[in-house]
């Protein structure tokens, strides 16, 4: 099946378009001003742009709107140094009704997006997840 989302981005402190229009999303809850929609709207934040509040597994979710095959994820972490470390357990993953989820890529718990720079897991591309959501694994809040 050729990639209709060849490439989705999600950001923690920047944002580049889930390829193409403006997608449904949404987070476990919302903290500081930083709505779901910061997540995808390509523009670069300087400090975060969606935020959840401190919880069990805070969420961030983006809606593909059909089953798709994502051929590459770009995630971008937040710039300031003092919070880069807390996405360091993030996750990605698919689900084909927003319910059953099945993870597609979990980080190994390394700082990453130094600079600015996005993570872009080594994944096979993947068809299903009419539902994408990143996911923090630990207790706290998400802000990417």
């Amino acid at each position: 099946m050729p990639c209709l989302h060849p490439i989705i981005t999600i950001a923690c402190t920047s944002s580049k378009p889930t390829q193409g229009a403006p997608v449904p999303v949404a987070q476990s809850s919302t903290a500081f001003g930083g709505p779901a929609s910061a997540g995808n709207n390509g523009i670069l934040e300087p400090d975060y742009g969606f935020h959840t509040d401190e919880e069990i597994n805070p969420s961030w979710q983006v809606d593909l709107g059909q089953i798709s095959t994502v051929c590459q994820v770009r995630l971008f972490n937040r710039i300031n140094p003092a919070f880069i470390d807390r996405a360091r357990s993030i996750s990605v993953q698919a689900s084909d009704d927003g319910v059953s989820y099945r993870t597609i890529y979990r980080h190994d718990g390394t700082i990453w997006g130094n600079g600015g720079a996005p993570l872009i897991p080594a994944i096979a591309p993947f068809t299903g997840g009419s539902f994408g959501s990143v996911w923090k694994q630990t207790r706290g809040s998400t802000s990417t």
